[in-house]
């Protein structure tokens, strides 16, 4: 087979040799809204919903989508994404401060 030509003997332009790293990356799914539909000033760290998953290693996933999770990246989200509009503001933990 010629190098310089496709699989059925037509000759192949310069760049179309399709690469063999090139792969499609995934739909992410791992919001429960749209990114950035919350309130501004807020992200996707500074929710309630939002966690840290160990599958051999730290991945950051929306708790709404939880039924949805996959084990790549697909349903995973950013810390720092604009919150969606199901973002609630984590509750806070009581301080450690002066407790013997």
């Amino acid at each position: 087979m010629n190098a310089d030509r496709d699989l059925f003997g037509a000759p192949m332009l310069e760049g179309t040799m399709p690469s063999l790293r090139s792969r499609a990356h995934p739909k992410k799914t791992g919001h429960a809204a749209p990114i950035g539909s919350g309130p501004s000033g807020e992200s996707c760290k500074t929710c309630h919903h939002y966690v840290r998953v160990n599958y051999g290693g730290i991945w950051r996933k929306c708790d709404l989508m939880r039924k949805f999770w996959t084990h790549g990246p697909g349903s995973d989200i950013r810390a720092k994404d604009p919150a969606c509009r199901h973002w609630q503001a984590r509750a806070q933990e009581p301080s450690k401060a002066g407790k013997v």
